[in-house]
């Protein structure tokens, strides 16, 4: 979740509705890579950098009186800054997430701005750069390497004008399904508390059925 732009604010909403959700369970895992700016957002005490958690149920519940969203899961490592628009930190995390929590389905949701064929994951901390469809498909490789895992069940690009043909082309190597998002995301954005409690309620529904 790439938060390291004017997008801070609306990123760490979108975090918080995993909590709403529910957040982790004994058959749902919900890890995150959460990287902040440093001026936009001072919500969740102000912290910046990247910070990596295993996401657990809301319990602050600021959402229910018009406060700002808070990320009340406890963060597995407090990082130093990372530049997320970097190929090589995605692959990383795509690593060591496979390694320490292998399941039977896997689903990835890419939240930040979106540049279309150009790519996706901004990082304005990091000379304003941009995960790009090469970088990208390179990740995926390793991490399909290093885990042994054939393919992944399911793409969520949660960013502005990711539904070029140029971008899905590239993710079906890697993907059976690809959420695609409309020329503007409005925050919140896409509704990941529906997305969790779906999961933790229906642990067998076919993606296809998910994605709608």
């Amino acid at each position: 979740y790439g938060g390291d732009t004017n997008l801070e604010a609306g990123v760490i909403n979108d975090l918080n509705e995993f909590e709403l959700g529910g957040g982790s369970d004994e058959t749902v895992r919900v890890i995150a890579l959460l990287d902040r700016h440093p001026e936009y957002s001072d919500a969740s005490d102000n912290w910046s950098g990247a910070r990596l958690f295993e996401i657990t149920a809301d319990v602050s519940g600021d959402h229910l009186d018009g406060q700002t969203p808070t990320i009340d899961s406890e963060p597995i490592a407090i990082l130093d800054t990372l530049d997320t628009g970097n190929g090589e930190v995605l692959s990383q995390f795509l690593v060591w997430a496979l390694q320490t929590y292998p399941a039977e389905q896997y689903a990835l949701a890419l939240a930040s701005h979106g540049a279309g064929w150009a790519g996706i994951i901004a990082d304005e901390t990091d000379l304003d750069t941009l995960l790009t469809i090469p970088e990208l498909t390179e990740a995926f490789s390793i991490a399909k390497e290093s885990s042994g895992v054939e393919r992944f069940d399911l793409i969520i690009n949660d960013a502005c004008l990711m539904s070029s043909v140029e971008y899905h082309n590239a993710m079906a190597d890697f993907f059976d399904y690809s959420l695609a998002s409309p020329e503007i995301i409005v925050n919140p954005a896409l509704d990941m508390q529906i997305f969790t409690q779906t999961l933790r309620e229906m642990t067998d529904i076919p993606i296809s059925d998910l994605g709608a």
